[in-house]
């Protein structure tokens, strides 16, 4: 596959290519930028613990995903961080529940800094000794993330709204998970998914498109792909909690009101219909917010997301407030009014150009759809086809995605409260 799509709405050209060895890569030029961005995504996250393997069944341990991220920057003899300083570049990664992604940003040495990327990426350094110090460091990191408010009240949620899907477990896993991975283990997931075939490149900024097929086929031609088959569980359409409740030592309670979506089918037009459906029910400029806001239920840290993935989708509202009761009633009451009433068609006009303005103005940047990108590439569609989703919706579409989303038993409301 070799296709040059031009975006009209976005005014910006992105070349996706399939490289001979499997590899997609996706290059968005951002000609006269000095910054430069690369990155290469895995299709493997926190989610992926089953998987037939060439026809064996193959369980791993929670947080796996997320150690082999910290493995992959480990070598006998390079410290990465620092070669890629050498090259005023800067490298990072990060692990979510569907994808591993390592990426670095520069102004100058681009090709030297991709070549480098390569390298780190697919090479994998192990002992049985520096896999036992890694328990130790990750360890730390789950007992911060443990004493964190707001981590723990989004996946008191998660375990609440979801009964079997891996989404409910912490993406670094727990002590007793880690306990369970050994060097063994970490090959053969690095062997089965750090393969071209379930990975893609992706790239922005100013550079020669030929340096960057030519690095990337150079440093891929030799590898294989095995033929994998990712397990979820089944899941119910029901949450299995409506509501839980814990305590910390804190100044304001927080609280997460999570939906469950009957289905993981996401694509490009459900986000963008559920994101304009939940500015319109509580967004900045909506009564509901405005009500909460002036009564002091509800401040500036108030968000909503939608998140979605092969074994999960979710829609969220989070935030502090002093009594959350009464904001997790006003949202309902919101949503109910609003089934009832129907959606004003200038608010959704407005909304709609709100949201299609900031999608547009976050290509001022090298690093924001390169992000987007990455994510996108393991859910089947890419950044334009979000673009033309979000010119094309109508309000009849976020009518019907109104009646799916919400139902009296997808929910669950979690609350970390104060520790008196």
């Amino acid at each position: 596959m070799n296709n040059i799509l031009k975006s009209n709405i976005l005014n910006e050209t992105m070349h996706i290519k399939t490289l001979p060895s499997g590899l997609c890569s996706y290059i968005i030029p951002k000609k006269g930028f000095n910054e430069k961005f690369g990155a290469l995504a895995v299709n493997f996250g926190s989610c992926d613990l089953e998987f037939n393997l060439d026809g064996k069944k193959i369980t791993t341990p929670e947080g796996i995903a997320h150690f082999l991220e910290h493995k992959v920057f480990e070598d006998e003899k390079l410290d990465y961080f620092n070669e890629f300083t050498k090259l005023s570049g800067s490298v990072n990664a990060y692990t979510n529940f569907n994808t591993t992604v390592y990426y670095f940003s520069c102004t100058d040495n681009f090709t030297d800094c991709l070549k480098l990327l390569f390298d780190m990426v697919y090479s994998l350094y192990l002992t049985d000794e520096t896999v036992e110090k890694e328990k130790g460091i990750i360890e730390q990191e789950i007992s911060m993330y443990d004493d964190d408010p707001s981590w723990r009240v989004y996946f008191n949620m998660l375990g609440g709204l979801y009964k079997n899907s891996p989404v409910r477990n912490e993406i670094a896993g727990s002590a007793a998970s880690i306990a369970k991975i050994d060097q063994a283990i970490l090959r053969l997931v690095f062997d089965s998914f750090y393969v071209p075939k379930n990975m893609a490149l992706i790239c922005s900024g100013d550079f020669e498109l030929s340096e960057v097929y030519n690095i990337a086929q150079e440093k891929t031609a030799d590898l294989t792909s095995p033929k994998i088959e990712r397990i979820y569980p089944e899941e119910p359409s029901n949450a299995p909690k409506d509501s839980i409740k814990d305590k910390m030592h804190i100044s304001k309670p927080l609280f997460c009101l999570g939906f469950k979506d009957a289905h993981n089918r996401t694509d490009e037009k459900q986000i963008v219909t559920t994101k304009i459906l939940l500015d319109i029910i509580i967004g900045g400029s909506s009564e509901t917010y405005n009500k909460l806001y002036k009564t002091g239920l509800l401040d500036d840290g108030f968000s909503l997301d939608y998140s979605h993935g092969s074994c999960y989708s979710t829609t969220m509202f989070s935030g502090t407030s002093k009594d959350p009761d009464t904001v997790f009633e006003e949202i309902i009451n919101a949503i109910k009014t609003l089934k009832e009433t129907g959606i004003n068609p200038l608010i959704f006009e407005r909304i709609k150009k709100k949201h299609l303005g900031r999608f547009m103005q976050s290509f001022n940047s090298v690093s924001t759809p390169s992000e987007m990108q990455a994510d996108f590439f393991v859910k089947g569609f890419n950044i334009f086809d979000l673009a033309k989703a979000l010119k094309d919706v109508k309000i009849e579409d976020v009518h019907k995605r109104m009646e799916n989303c919400f139902t009296k038993d997808n929910f669950c409301i979690s609350i970390v409260d104060k520790l008196e």
